[in-house]
């Protein structure tokens, strides 16, 4: 079966099920692709934050010099907790609490995308959170089923992408990032946010 083509999916599960188990697909790689984007715009924030000699040059050319760009290659390689970290660094004097905690979600929902058990034959993932913070941060953002590993085991997430409630609740997760804390710290910095995403 290629990877590509979810519609096979079909041909090995029937009825609802097949259903749920293409749309968890879909919805999980566009919930994945969309922690990417977020590592993307705090590279590019963290760069020009640190490097404020280069922001006229980005707001003129809407791309960065080759000196930084060289620079954002680099950090292609860092992981989102690495990123993160230096993202909080860079703003350390002005990003809040509460908008840290926005990213800690993040950082939460792409763990779960990234270290689950999938399966085409089933409309969720089983994820096991790394730590109690990990644990506290799911269960504040949305109404789960912790104990519903397929052998029972009670330290295993479901997680259901295919209800409505549970994808909604990630997404505003992902909409309070642009909405919050990317358009305020970019614009006391004079970032040009636009240009950027």
């Amino acid at each position: 079966m290629s990877f590509t083509d979810l519609t096979k999916i079909e041909t090995l599960v029937k009825g609802t099920v097949m259903i749920d188990a293409k749309k968890n697909f879909e919805r999980s790689g566009y919930l994945f692709m969309s922690t990417a984007w977020v590592q993307s715009v705090m590279v590019d924030l963290t760069l020009l934050k640190n490097n404020p000699d280069e922001i006229e040059y980005f707001k003129e050319n809407t791309a960065f010099s080759e000196q930084l760009g060289k620079k954002r290659k680099r950090c292609w390689k860092d992981d989102f907790s690495f990123i993160k970290k230096n993202f909080f660094l860079a703003f350390e004097n002005i990003i809040t609490e509460d908008e840290k905690k926005i990213f800690d979600n993040v950082h939460v929902l792409r763990n779960i995308l990234a270290h689950s058990r999938v399966s085409t034959g089933k409309g969720y993932l089983l994820h096991v959170p790394r730590n109690q913070k990990a644990w506290d941060l799911i269960l504040e953002t949305v109404k789960i089923e912790s104990n519903s590993s397929d052998d029972g085991d009670s330290g295993v997430i479901k997680m259901d992408f295919s209800n409505e409630n549970i994808y909604k609740s990630w997404e505003n997760v992902l909409g309070a990032v642009y909405e919050g804390p990317f358009p305020r710290l970019a614009e006391i910095t004079n970032i040009p946010l636009a240009n950027i995403c």
